[in-house]
């Protein structure tokens, strides 16, 4: 990477999709203007760490105008975040472009780190069933089963899953190494119809009973809960489902402020790697880095699925409780229904 100029290395981020903008440039002099605005913006962001911003200055920066040049800075842009496949993609098609155009010293140089690339893809060959089940790796869209190539990914762990149209779910973590092949198979066995919720007509034992549950709360009057005959208040469990979504919540916190320390730590690590590329241990140091970005990138994931849990959780248990007080003797569980949802006036 000696003939990096240092206007291409802060350009190392412009390796994700661009942003549509409201309002497309009319003449190719606007558009060519517009072009340049993007990417001046991204090497100021890419100066700034703000690398996603940067990334998408890029990126529209090249949908605007998509000269080959700026195919290099993209694979440039997916090295650095450790992104081996869109790199490899990027590299290959700036040459395949560029041609003759491009200096013969920047064609080995880019060769090189095409293969360097290569040594860190793993290949995953998925066999899916049932056919039509829409497949994804780490939450990105691959198809619909069967999938006519194997797929690439970049070395380390990734979450398979694969969902039907009918919302039957099913994932499974893997974890590889450059250059390995996996065989997956991923099977979803067809909804048998005993599965389906009886109803409380095809289910006379049940009918009878919620009637008599029914008839029992109505009856009754407020019921007070005694050591003889205890029972549940639907507000236990809202505080039960409150106290879960605090947790929830705390644990989302530690989780953010673990990620933060460590994405400090890559940003730390990251600028040392620019200042020296020439050092003997820089390949693997980068590589090190590189998986550092992407576990980071699986954590914030994790972050926000605890916080919209913590949210789900914390919003349904006040809601029991409010309602529960709002009108407390029609929300009395007794004792002998627990195990049983009973729909009282509509409550869920």
């Amino acid at each position: 990477m000696r003939s990096l100029k240092p206007i291409l290395l802060v350009a190392f981020l412009s390796c994700t999709s661009a942003r549509a903008q409201s309002i497309e440039p009319a003449s190719e002099e606007e558009r060519r203007q517009a072009a340049h605005q993007h990417f001046e913006r991204g090497l100021t962001l890419a100066s700034q760490y703000s690398y996603v911003q940067a990334l998408q200055e890029f990126g529209e920066a090249y949908r605007l105008r998509p000269h080959f040049a700026v195919l290099y800075n993209i694979g440039q842009a997916c090295i650095a975040l450790g992104q081996p496949v869109e790199a490899i993609a990027a590299l290959e098609r700036y040459l395949a472009e560029g041609k003759e155009q491009i200096p013969t010293e920047r064609v080995e140089e880019t060769t090189s780190q095409i293969a360097a690339e290569k040594a860190l893809i793993a290949v995953v060959v998925l066999a899916v069933k049932p056919a039509g089940a829409a497949i994804q790796i780490d939450g990105r869209e691959l198809g619909n089963a069967p999938l006519p190539d194997a797929v690439p990914v970049a070395a380390g762990k990734h979450v398979v899953s694969v969902s039907t149209a009918d919302g039957t779910q099913l994932s499974r973590p893997i974890s590889l190494q450059g250059g390995e092949q996996l065989n997956l198979t991923l099977d979803i066995p067809a909804a048998a119809a005993s599965t389906a919720t009886p109803s409380a007509a095809a289910d006379p034992s049940r009918a009878q009973l919620l009637a008599q549950s029914s008839s029992e709360l109505n009856a009754s009057g407020p019921n007070i809960a005694t050591a003889a005959d205890p029972s549940i208040r639907v507000s236990t469990l809202g505080y039960a489902l409150g106290i879960a979504g605090v947790a929830l919540g705390g644990a989302a916190f530690g989780d953010y402020l673990w990620n933060r320390h460590r994405f400090q730590q890559w940003q730390s690590t990251h600028a040392e790697l620019q200042a020296n590329q020439q050092a003997p241990d820089y390949p693997q140091r980068q590589s090190a880095n590189n998986e550092l970005a992407g576990s980071i990138q699986s954590a914030s994931h994790v972050t926000v699925g605890l916080v919209v849990a913590s949210g789900l959780l914390t919003a349904t248990g006040v809601t029991l409780v409010l309602l529960d007080r709002h009108e407390a003797p029609s929300f009395v569980i007794k004792s002998q229904d627990r195990g049983m949802l009973l729909s009282l006036r509509g409550l869920w």
